[in-house]
């Protein structure tokens, strides 16, 4: 199955490529998934249903994954999904939401707790982290604790289901 992932973040298109490759490398990932394209793309932006539609003619599958930032998860899926009103692209759109972003992975991962604060910056003052090194953190990701302890990572394993 082909699959397409957007991501807001600038980095996260790099890190996603680098994701898939140590799922694959580690069995966590079905082998008949393959990843054709990560690109970045702007909440909220009017072009994401035309980003979805480019990239669904390539693949089966769109994963959307919205950075929530501590915001209830349902208001920023509305907001995304008014972006995308084709019945038939919207079937093969899957939004996974991170209750923060995507450093929350890694913030799980290492046994760091950001409560009310933004993971990135827990990571910042922590381990002198830059969001150009988000790439470079996947080696640091620990599946077996993000399956237990993270809702966010469990909503991405069943989107590529």
């Amino acid at each position: 199955m082909n699959i397409a992932i957007l991501i807001e973040d600038h980095f996260g298109p790099q890190f996603i490529n680098h994701l898939f490759e140590r799922m694959k490398s580690e069995n966590i990932m079905p082998e008949n998934i393959c990843l054709i394209r990560s690109r970045k793309y702007a909440f909220c932006n009017p072009k994401l249903g035309n980003m979805v539609k480019a990239a669904i003619s390539d693949s089966e599958k769109v994963i959307i994954l919205i950075d929530a930032d501590g915001e209830p998860i349902y208001n920023k899926e509305g907001a995304t999904w008014r972006h995308i009103r084709n019945g038939r692209v919207r079937e093969k759109v899957r939004l996974v939401s991170l209750d923060y972003e995507i450093e929350e992975w890694i913030c799980a991962s290492l046994g760091l707790q950001y409560g009310n604060s933004k993971p990135s910056s827990v990571l910042k003052h922590r381990l002198k982290y830059r969001k150009s090194r988000l790439p470079d953190y996947t080696n640091k990701l620990d599946f077996q604790k993000l399956s237990k302890s993270c809702a966010s990572f469990r909503r991405f394993l069943q989107a590529l289901e």
